[in-house]
């Protein structure tokens, strides 16, 4: 994995984190999320972040 990968795996994390945080404040839809999560990859062409932004610890 090159430099620029990994900042954008890291930048990829980060945000949909954020917006993981809105959806479970209600702040926004699951639909919104999705779309959203559709740009991010698109934007940040995650090789392995997918894996991990759905995955409920509880």
């Amino acid at each position: 994995m090159t430099k620029v990968q990994l900042k954008n795996e890291k930048l990829y994390l980060t945000t949909m984190s954020f917006a993981k945080k809105l959806l479970e404040d209600n702040a926004i839809t699951l639909d919104e999320y999705s779309n959203f999560n559709a740009l991010m990859i698109k934007k940040y062409h995650p090789i392995i972040g997918t894996l991990f932004t759905d995955i409920s610890l509880l």
